[in-house]
C-alpha cells in the first residue's frame, strides 16, 4: 500500500507487510494535503490500524490533519463503538 507525494519530485509513503499478514488499505483515511497511508491489519488474531505518516519540520497544516485523521479512526475503530463508520 502506497500514497505517492503529489505535485512535488519524489517520496511517498508506503506499508509493506508480509505475506502472511492479513491486511487491507484503509483509503477512506487518504486525505488530500497530508502524506499519510492507512492500513488494517492482523497478526495473530490481533486487530489494529496502522499508518505511515511524513510530515515536514513546521509543516503545521498538515499536523492539524493529522490530528483530524488520527481522531476519526479512534472514534471508528473503537472496539467498543457501534457508530458503524
Amino acid at each position: 500500500m502506497m500514497k505517492l507525494r503529489q505535485c512535488k519530485e519524489g517520496g511517498g509513503v508506503a506499508i509493506i507487510t508480509h505475506n502472511k499478514v492479513k491486511s487491507v488499505h484503509l483509503k477512506e483515511y487518504d486525505v488530500d494535503g497530508l502524506e499519510a497511508v492507512w492500513a488494517d491489519v492482523m497478526i495473530d488474531k490481533k486487530r489494529m490500524v496502522v499508518g505511515s505518516v511524513y510530515i515536514a519540520p513546521g509543516d503545521i497544516q498538515s499536523l492539524t490533519l493529522f490530528d483530524n485523521v488520527v481522531d476519526k479512526i479512534l472514534h471508528c475503530q473503537s472496539h467498543f463503538n457501534s457508530n458503524g463508520c
